[in-house]
């Protein structure tokens, strides 16, 4: 009998803290989409999980037998180390490799994934409340917030933007997956307000990729779902969508529609310049008609190539980037970048050819292996947990935003691509409720 006592009182004791642990990791994903100090505390409140050791222990051990864990572990391993043969590491501005550790912290919990994409969505909606706020002048800037124009708590437009994005594809999935309308009612109330981020923001690439995440995640839905309804459910809603946003873009009094207005002119500018022969323009006059978005990034490609193929196999080293350019402005015409303002910068608006400048062939190597597969088990997720059902879709749209943004030159991204990851390494099963204990005592 004494037995059977100790057993249920272990057992009460391992499932009061698997709920501290859940209900401890469901507030910090609520804290870590505000950034600034709600960030860091959310961080620390996440990591205290792994003070449960044994736990903690178990799932390092289940993690090292995981390719996908393992290629994101020797990405950004060699990155660090990349900075023993780099000539200026001290400007490094790779992201804190300490973020790998939000992994074996939610692991344990993340059985059932649902509130924890319900957890994130409520965040991403304060930070996008505070970001209309701040946009129309209700509140004043954030003292940490130097552009008050993209309205938001994050100093990087796109960079927000991507996690509303990604945070409204995984509650669409929540939605479209759900059984009834009692399921979809929590999440459907907290996606309606993420896209309202992207307006704000104005990040014209997610504006491009978003429809096909979308049909992305249709495909998906329409291969997993068992019954016509939840057919023909997923392939309305799916294509309103995706009417809707192309629509925005169409309608010319819209601000997505004048964004991407903007971003054909910056093209058609960007490539006439190419073959431009006019002998009145000055090189230099020349060379700041690249100044726009699409202009500086086919300058900082077309250098970042040339310096990559420099050092093709190992690349520069960590935090070199910034110092190759300089030495690549010095040999290039003027006409192509050569004192152009901005030209110089440590970021060249790309994860690829980042990884290819610092690393070389070493870098890219496992970055696109972990990604291919991210993408892979992502897609294979929903068989054993239907609630991540748009983790694909996320994945695609983190594929499509890396080619021109550098993620791993940004906390905020990081956390974001290191949350996507503990998704996608989610336990498969779900744990059987702990019996009940009974005491049971002989018949006199």
């Amino acid at each position: 009998m004494m037995m059977t006592d100790n057993v249920c009182q272990n057992r009460i004791k391992v499932n009061l803290v698997n709920q501290l642990h859940q209900i401890s990791a469901i507030i910090a994903l609520i804290l870590i989409p505000l950034t600034g100090w709600p960030t860091k505390i959310g961080l620390a409140l996440l990591f205290l999980g792994l003070l449960r050791i044994p736990t903690t222990i178990k799932s390092v051990g289940e993690l090292f037998r995981m390719p996908l864990f393992l290629l994101l572990l020797a990405w950004w391993l060699i990155a660090v180390i990349s900075e023993t043969w780099a000539s200026h590491p001290t400007q490094s501005l790779l992201a804190s490799p300490l973020l790998i550790l939000i992994i074996p912290a939610l692991r344990p919990v993340l059985v059932q994934p649902r509130p924890f994409i319900l957890a994130i969505g409520l965040g991403t909606v304060i930070h996008t409340t505070i970001q209309a706020l701040i946009w129309f002048g209700i509140v004043p800037s954030i003292r940490y917030m130097p552009m008050t124009t993209s309205g938001g708590l994050h100093w990087y437009p796109p960079f927000t933007a991507l996690w509303s994005t990604c945070t409204f594809l995984l509650l669409l999935g929540l939605i479209l997956k759900a059984k009834s309308w009692n399921y979809r009612l929590v999440p459907l109330c907290i996606a309606v307000p993420l896209p309202v981020s992207l307006v704000l923001a104005g990040t014209r690439i997610l504006y491009i990729i978003i429809p096909f995440a979308i049909i992305f995640l249709m495909w998906k839905l329409l291969l997993v779902s068992s019954t016509r309804v939840e057919k023909i459910f997923t392939l309305y809603v799916c294509i309103g969508i995706c009417i809707i946003g192309t629509g925005s873009l169409l309608i010319p009094v819209t601000s997505t529609h004048q964004d991407i207005s903007t971003l054909v002119k910056e093209f058609s500018t960007s490539s006439g310049n190419l073959n431009a022969k006019d002998a009145e323009s000055t090189p230099i006059q020349q060379s700041r008609q690249f100044v726009n978005s699409v202009g500086m990034r086919y300058l900082w490609w077309r250098a970042g190539i040339d310096i990559w193929k420099e050092r093709p196999w190992i690349g520069h080293g960590n935090g070199s980037t910034k110092y190759q350019f300089a030495i690549m402005e010095s040999k290039m015409p003027t006409k192509y970048g050569a004192d152009v303002e901005g030209f110089l910068i440590a970021d060249p608006h790309s994860s690829v050819l980042a990884t290819a400048i610092e690393q070389g062939l070493l870098g890219v190597i496992p970055m696109m292996l972990f990604v291919l597969s991210a993408l892979v088990r992502a897609w294979k997720r929903t068989i054993t947990n239907p609630p991540l059902v748009g983790l694909s879709a996320c994945w695609l749209t983190m594929i499509g935003f890396s080619f021109v943004h550098t993620m791993q030159f940004s906390n905020y991204v990081a956390t974001l691509v290191v949350i996507l990851v503990s998704f996608t390494l989610c336990m498969a099963k779900v744990e059987k409720s702990i019996p009940k204990c009974t005491l049971n005592f002989p018949a006199e």
